[in-house]
């Protein structure tokens, strides 16, 4: 299961690497194609149907649970009872997305300032909202698909379907075209997207049976008694990170939005890289319970908060020490503005996911509404202050409002709630937590020296420290907050005749 979890791991962070490299390119071509008006738009409509995200009401995190549960009992008829529940649920939802979208369309005036732009971001609604319909329907396939653990499987058609896209968008601009062909192409995609899953799923598990008959009353209940709370921790999540740029369009207009979605864009990668890596510890422990294995839960969790540590600490450090020198040479000394946002918030987020393993665990055993009602009430805590702030100081305001709520509930409440749900003794949680960070701090002792040497706004010296950087950093922290025997089986599960031979010596 190690070796499976690793090139899971391994295949999300290299679609996330060509994601990341697709929008590297593609970010500056679209802003200078478009200007930033109409960048602005199509980011704005990027977060109208991230907000669709609510209407989901926790049921992807609820399927991808039982169904993992379901699979660590063999159980393949219950497995089949849950996804095709969540199928039928996900139809309708899916029709509720399309209500949204035609709800949404009203409001197109807040944020344009011409009559022609009202009439482009209304279209714009409607396409990007119809695409988003269709795939609703998909999620339950892809829990199947994590619950066998077959991340590999997801990371490849997403790096497929995303190199598909850019190259499409890249035509499509230079032919051009605008924004609505965009969003028509990307709606083809969609359907093409689904086309490709279902294939897929029925290559992966044998025992995957598609069939709206298989749905039961008893499975939707089991399934909205497990998602309501998650589906509270979503709504805290879309307010915490998809409302600033309402807030900023609604008060700086959507040329600002340009500009702290720089420094949000560096940022999601961030939080991308360590939701990819340690995201596939969620259907482990969903399996961990199913088997009853409470012991093995809270180890898994101490490590993965160590792992989380070691690789959130090395993120953050190279976007703090490097992301004005990146941002200069990648946008323009124009969009330095963006670099305190980034900075503001990428400090509140390490400490998130330094713990980012403590949620999945206790969605793994079914007892998460404490924290999910955290993450709601830090929500509206956010929205408070970036309203007051973003008066004061613009759009570090939206990033201070955003970032303070979120470093005193990291700092006091989870560590809480996550010891009393995993029965984990908080001195030691404290202990495992504060020692990776303090060993992480010190293995970024060589690389904070390379990037005071090195760094210069180019992207040869940025790739020379980074490389440097990365090479100096992971070895040693691996030697600090790994045991030798975690070692071994990374290793063995990564290199499996190589571990054996130095066994074998």
């Amino acid at each position: 299961m190690i070796r499976l979890l690793l090139t899971g791991a391994g295949l999300r962070v290299l679609a996330l690497l060509a994601s990341a490299a697709i929008g590297f390119f593609l970010t500056p071509f679209m802003i200078h194609r478009l200007g930033d008006q109409l960048y602005g738009l199509w980011v704005l409509v990027a977060s109208f149907s991230a907000t669709y995200n609510v209407l989901d009401l926790g049921l992807s995190s609820a399927v991808g649970r039982f169904a993992a549960v379901a699979v660590s009992r063999s159980d393949y008829d219950g497995m089949n009872r849950y996804v095709n529940t969540a199928l039928v649920i996900y139809c309708g939802l899916g029709a509720a997305v399309l209500g949204a979208a035609g709800v949404l369309t009203f409001w197109a005036s807040t944020f344009a300032n011409t009559p022609e732009e009202v009439d482009l971001l209304t279209v714009l609604i409607v396409i990007v909202g119809t695409e988003f319909a269709l795939s609703f329907p998909l999620r339950a396939i892809a829990g199947a698909v994590g619950a066998k653990l077959r991340f590999d499987v997801i990371s490849g058609i997403q790096i497929g379907f995303r190199v598909l896209s850019a190259g499409i968008t890249v035509m499509v601009l230079l032919a051009g075209h605008g924004l609505i062909t965009l969003a028509l192409v990307g709606l083809a995609l969609g359907i093409l997207r689904g086309v490709v899953w279902f294939l897929a799923v029925r290559r992966v598990i044998p025992q995957i049976r598609i069939a709206p008959r298989m749905a039961t009353r008893t499975a939707a209940g089991v399934l909205f008694s497990f998602g309501v709370f998650t589906f509270i921790a979503q709504v805290g999540d879309m307010v915490r990170f998809r409302i600033d740029n309402f807030v900023i369009g609604g008060f700086l207009g959507a040329a600002a939005i340009t500009h702290y979605a720089i420094g949000a864009i560096l940022v999601g990668f961030y939080q991308k890289t360590v939701a990819a890596i340690m995201g596939v510890l969620n259907p482990v422990f969903a399996q961990l319970h199913g088997q009853n294995d409470l012991a093995a839960m809270q180890r898994t969790v101490l490590l993965g908060m160590r792992v989380a540590v070691s690789l959130a600490c090395f993120i953050a450090f190279g976007l703090i020490a490097w992301g004005a020198p990146f941002i200069e040479r990648w946008m323009g000394p124009a969009y330095l503005d963006a670099y305190p946002c980034l900075v503001v918030l990428c400090s509140a987020l390490t400490l998130a996911f330094w713990q980012s393993p403590s949620y999945s665990a206790v969605c793994g055993r079914a007892q998460h509404q404490g924290l999910s009602l955290l993450i709601a009430a830090e929500s509206v805590a956010n929205l408070i202050c970036s309203l007051i702030f973003v008066r004061m100081w613009g759009i570090l305001g939206v990033a201070l409002g955003t970032a303070l709520p979120m470093v005193v509930v990291k700092l006091t409440f989870q560590p809480w709630i996550t010891c009393r749900v995993m029965q984990i003794p908080i001195p030691r949680y404290v202990w495992v937590l504060s020692r990776a960070v303090l060993n992480a701090i010190l293995a970024l002792l060589i690389p904070a020296a390379l990037t005071y040497w090195l760094i210069r706004p180019t992207y040869a010296s940025l790739l020379l420290t980074g490389v440097l950087s990365a090479a100096a950093y992971f070895p040693l922290v691996g030697m600090l907050n790994l045991t030798a025997g975690e070692r071994t089986r990374i290793l063995a599960a990564l290199l499996p005749k190589l571990a054996a031979t130095r066994t074998e010596s």
